[in-house]
């Protein structure tokens, strides 16, 4: 048996809708960890973001790119909260220009290649470039001056959001390089 991206998609996305109500069910009960409900949230986002994108269709249609402009502003946020958690967790000074500067960079690129210069294949290389350097900068923040008690989550925490901008970049890479003409999402 073999699963269709659309299916898998909407499994990720009720994954990450379970993982945020159990995140936010932890925080509740240890009221220690002081950025729950940014992590939450940016799970939430996710799930949300990743279920919209299942509207996409190709040919794109009219409310199947609205779809995307959702799903990929819903992302670019879930990484800005992420990245703000982190700062909190920190107890760092939060950087909630950057993260706004990194929705609305996000929004623009999608409505550029969506709405004003249609070209899904730029988009998805721009996507997963501008993804890749939130992920990097959200593995930094975690990787940066670790506290020994925190080492093992840090540590682990950091090395995933390493792997996945890593990801990013070869996708990016990959469509820039191997793709052919035209590109589809699925």
């Amino acid at each position: 048996m073999s699963l269709d991206v659309h299916t898998i998609i909407v499994m990720f996305a009720m994954l990450s809708f379970i993982f945020s109500g159990l995140i936010l069910r932890a925080g509740l009960h240890t009221k220690n960890i002081n950025s729950v409900r940014q992590w939450s949230l940016a799970s939430l986002f996710i799930a949300i973001g990743l279920g919209s994108s299942y509207f996409f269709s190709a040919p794109p249609t009219p409310s199947g790119k609205y779809a995307i402009l959702l799903a990929t502003t819903l992302i670019a946020a879930s990484v800005a909260l992420q990245f703000t958690g982190i700062q909190t967790f920190k107890s760092r000074r939060n950087y909630v220009w950057m993260a706004i500067l990194f929705i609305g960079l996000a929004s623009f690129q999608t409505y550029w290649f969506e709405f004003v210069t249609p070209n899904i294949r730029s988009r998805a290389i721009a996507t997963s470039l501008l993804l890749s350097l939130g992920y990097a900068i959200c593995a930094s923040a975690l990787l940066d001056d670790i506290k020994f008690s925190l080492r093992a989550a840090s540590c682990f925490t950091g090395l995933s959001f390493a792997l996945l901008s890593g990801l990013l970049l070869v996708r990016a890479i990959f469509i820039s390089q191997f793709s052919t003409e035209p590109y589809s999402l699925y």
